[in-house]
């Protein structure tokens, strides 16, 4: 856990002086039509969304430095913040955040879980796979009837 907090403390030291020089990241909210939508509207968007069409499919793609629109593998148009478009029935947004305010939130969880692991003596396992393994810890839900 050290490690992990020395360097998460290190990059985000980095990020808050250098922010003003570094790319904005770009991110696509859906306009709510349900529940699911509104969810990840509150999470704070999408990176990437692909959408699947009669004709192929469309694929919005964000992150650092840019968002931009494909269709199929062919690189339609870059995309600007605040924009919205539709792709089928889904209305989109396109946003953007400074590069601090894109990563310190995972950066803090990945702190606070490096102090609280050293408190408690333990480790942080770091895994790409987190939902098989979350899923491995919790019970199923069929095993309660």
């Amino acid at each position: 856990p050290d490690t992990i907090v020395e360097e998460a403390l290190r990059f985000l030291d980095f990020i808050i002086e250098k922010d003003h020089e570094l790319p904005r990241a770009f991110f696509f909210a859906v306009f709510p039509k349900d529940y699911t939508d509104v969810v990840s509207l509150l999470l704070g968007g999408a990176s990437s969304i692909k959408i699947p069409q009669e004709d192929g499919e469309t694929e919005i793609r964000g992150g650092f430095g840019e968002a931009i629109l494909i269709k199929g593998e062919k690189f339609i148009r870059r995309l600007r913040d605040g924009e919205e478009l539709t792709i089928s029935d889904i209305k989109l947004k396109v946003f953007s955040k400074s590069c601090y305010e894109a990563i310190n939130r995972p950066l803090k969880t990945l702190i606070t879980a490096g102090l609280i692991a050293q408190r408690r003596k333990g480790s942080i396992l770091l895994t790409e796979k987190i939902q098989e393994y979350i899923f491995k810890r919790l019970p199923s839900p069929f095993k309660a009837f």
